[in-house]
């Protein structure tokens, strides 16, 4: 079972693209690392998985949506 799904995820911030349909898929028990330079856009795909900040696509965490159900979500973390 996938803990974490992303399709096609994406947030823009005006023009600039912070990130551009990151397809990502993170099975259970396993250890996820996002390296990156300055500005690759890791900060806005943990804030989007963490339900901080909307986004465009498909996100599940623990088949919850973390924006739409952040409190369930962080309930069941």
């Amino acid at each position: 079972m996938a803990c974490i799904e992303a399709r096609g995820l994406r947030k823009a911030f005006g023009a600039t693209v912070a990130l551009d349909g990151i397809d990502l898929r993170v099975e259970e028990g396993r250890i996820l690392g996002f390296i990156g330079p300055n500005g690759a856009g890791k900060t806005t795909a943990l804030n989007a998985i963490l339900g901080l900040t909307p986004y465009q696509g498909e996100l599940r965490v623990l088949g919850r949506d973390p924006w739409s159900e952040r409190d369930q979500l962080m309930r069941d973390v």
